[in-house]
């Protein structure tokens, strides 16, 4: 019979939930209070990724939304640095994606979700900074934001690290992370959504931030047939280059509730993938070294 993990003489690891760019996500059982929740555990170096984890529990906690996870505790255990959490119950967006595209009404639907949220986040001063499916977990009574641990609140150094098809131009060049650069992400997602598919495929991170960073993304009414020109229009400006153009999460919000208005979203038919290579995982976190060495393209700052 396999020993059952505990840590901090409280938290007992059931199952694990997943892997990402910081750790490992287990659902937990509090054996103090009864509760089921969900720990990350992060290894290695325990006083720096307790820094990072006590500052992930810092900005989550600054966010007071339905549609952000909560966090409880954060400790270490002889080498292992944690963080407990709510454990959400859902489907994370990125395993719904396995089957591809969802249909249209759904997709709007959890990115206004998303956004709502993200207008909530913004407010307090926190850019998510890893926004992608794999992180937005959907239920029928709405979508939940998890993992901030890449998040910036502007009064630390952001964390050099995200998800290539899902990044910014600005933060891939820059590390700069501005709430345009979760607009941008939530672009990526609900392309992703209602396409089956990221904006930029490629083989490797590199390329797809080369890509990010250089080409101007698909339009929606090429991707996909029966797309309403308010919704192609609005996705257009959440990928715009320029920070400035993107709009607010507020904006992305209302814009899309007035699209799922329109009633004309069941009949968005993606179209097959062009011939071009998938290659990267668009799941996969991007470590600091792969990213871009320097400015490929002139990019104006959010403010």
């Amino acid at each position: 019979m396999a020993t059952v993990r505990r840590l901090g003489d409280r938290y007992e690891l059931r199952h694990l939930l997943g892997r990402g760019g910081m750790g490992e996500v287990w659902a937990a059982s509090d054996l103090l209070t009864g509760h089921e929740v969900a720990v990350k555990t992060v290894a290695g170096d325990a006083t720096e990724a307790a820094g990072r984890l006590r500052h992930e529990a810092a900005v989550t906690a600054a966010v007071d939304h339905a549609g952000v996870v909560d966090v409880h505790d954060a400790g270490e255990d002889d080498a292992v640095a944690y963080l407990v959490m709510d454990l959400v119950p859902g489907t994370d967006l990125g395993e719904l994606l396995l089957e591809g595209a969802v249909p249209a009404t759904e997709a709007v639907r959890i990115a206004a979700g998303v956004a709502d949220a993200l207008a909530a986040t913004h407010r307090a001063g926190i850019v998510h900074g890893d926004v992608k499916p794999a992180n937005v977990v959907v239920s029928d009574g709405g979508v939940v934001l998890v993992d901030f641990g890449a998040a910036s609140s502007g009064r630390a150094e952001p964390l050099a690290y995200g998800t290539a098809h899902y990044m910014a131009p600005e933060q891939a060049l820059t590390r700069v992370l501005t709430p345009a650069t979760d607009i941008y992400a939530l672009g990526c997602l609900l392309h992703a959504a209602l396409i089956g598919r990221p904006p930029f495929p490629g083989e490797s991170a590199l390329a797809v931030l080369q890509r990010h960073a250089r080409e101007q993304p698909p339009r929606l009414g090429e991707q996909a047939r029966g797309v309403p020109p308010e919704l192609d229009a609005l996705v257009a400006r959440m990928l715009a280059k320029d920070p400035e153009q993107r709009g607010t999460a507020a904006q992305v919000r209302d814009g899309l509730a007035a699209v799922a208005g329109l009633g004309s979203l069941a009949g968005i038919e993606p179209l097959p993938a062009a011939d071009e290579p998938a290659g990267l995982d668009p799941q996969a976190t991007l470590p600091a070294v792969t990213m871009l060495p320097g400015p490929a393209v002139s990019l104006p700052q959010a403010a």
